[in-house]
């Protein structure tokens, strides 16, 4: 009886030899779904401040605060509408302001003070926006509290 040894090593090199004549393939994919979403976030209320003549309340004023609005949003850049401002404020106050707003955003948006409803595209899917806002009034205002609003809605 022959017995013969076979070592390890020449085992696992015909191993090798014999796989490297065919060639390998394999397909990676990799898939994923885009919903269009926008959600906006008001991170700073604005707050209004009277001029030293009384005439303006407005959020650049020395006291005032601009308002933060953050958009967040996926698949394609939204646009943003916003309504024209408007001011309410305490019974008994007469008078015919003329209510404006202005913003700006990281992501390069720049709207002067308008009177008007605008619309916007930031250039990011993610921006923040620093929004002001101001109301002039000849007459000027009595006591109370006094908002100016927009409404900002998110379209893609």
């Amino acid at each position: 009886m022959t017995s013969y040894r076979i070592s390890s090593v020449a085992v696992a090199a015909a191993s090798i030899l014999a796989c490297t004549g065919s060639a390998q393939a394999a397909e990676v994919r990799l898939t994923g779904i885009v919903v269009n979403t926008c959600v906006l976030t008001l991170s700073t209320p604005g707050t209004l401040a009277a001029s030293s003549d009384g005439v303006t309340l407005g959020s650049q004023e020395l006291t005032g605060l601009p308002a933060v609005l953050a958009v967040i949003s996926t698949g394609t850049r939204p646009t943003l509408n916003f309504t024209a401002p408007a001011i309410t404020g305490p019974s008994g106050w007469t008078g015919t302001p003329t209510v404006s707003m202005a913003y700006t955003s990281l992501s390069g948006l720049n709207q002067a003070y308008t009177t008007s409803a605008t619309q916007a595209q930031p250039a990011a899917l993610l921006d923040t926006l620093t929004i002001n806002a101001k109301s002039v009034n000849s007459t000027g205002y009595i006591s109370g509290t006094y908002t100016i609003a927009s409404t900002v809605t998110c379209q893609q």
